[in-house]
């Protein structure tokens, strides 16, 4: 029976092999292409896992259609409200030196509108893990970015850090995810500071 480290390093090895199932956000000023984290915004040996676009009911990015979605408890026009975006886009790495995965996955929405109510239910009503607890719950700013942060304990009581966001008609949302919680508390510091700078 697999451990949690194991878990971890044979996801990113399976990511490494295009096998992806990836995990988080992002677009510096959101321009078509690029994503707000970088490689080089990370430790020193961090790998590159993902990157690209995503068809909207792909299982592999969070806020996806597919029927087996966790998004699909929610009430169906809330739903639709999250599912309205156009585009998506993802970044994420493992970070060796943590046993962390970061990733970010920034959704294009039609309005600014549309953008801001997806955010707001997401904040508002959905946990990702149905097993995961909430231990804190902060306000994000930076620029013309606004969201929250939320420190949890995954399923199986490990750190987990979500950003939900949005910018414009972009929805953001930045995830951390690891074993050590020192280690990945400093990691996800990071990370939130960079989100928050850019």
């Amino acid at each position: 029976m697999f451990n949690k480290r194991t878990t971890v390093v044979l996801l990113a090895g399976l990511l490494l092999l295009g096998l992806a199932v990836a995990l988080i956000v992002g677009q510096a000023a959101f321009a078509q292409g690029e994503t707000l984290l970088q490689l080089s915004d990370l430790p020193e040996g961090a790998m590159d896992l993902k990157d690209g676009a995503y068809e909207e009911d792909e299982a592999s990015h969070p806020l996806n259609s597919h029927e087996l979605s966790t998004l699909r408890q929610l009430p169906e026009g809330e739903q639709q409200a999250i599912f309205s975006y156009k585009k998506v886009r993802s970044f994420s790495a493992f970070v060796p030196s943590k046993e962390a995965v970061v990733a970010e996955f920034t959704y294009e929405y039609a309005t600014a509108e549309q953008a801001g109510a997806a955010v707001q239910i997401l904040q508002e009503k959905w946990i990702p893990d149905g097993k995961a607890e909430v231990l804190t719950s902060e306000p994000l700013q930076g620029g013309g970015l606004s969201g929250r942060v939320f420190t949890m304990r995954d399923g199986d009581g490990y750190p987990l850090y979500w950003f939900v966001g949005s910018e414009g008609k972009t929805l953001m949302l930045v995830i951390v995810n690891g074993l050590e919680q020192p280690g990945v508390d400093a990691l996800a510091d990071g990370v939130i500071e960079r989100v928050a700078e850019k």
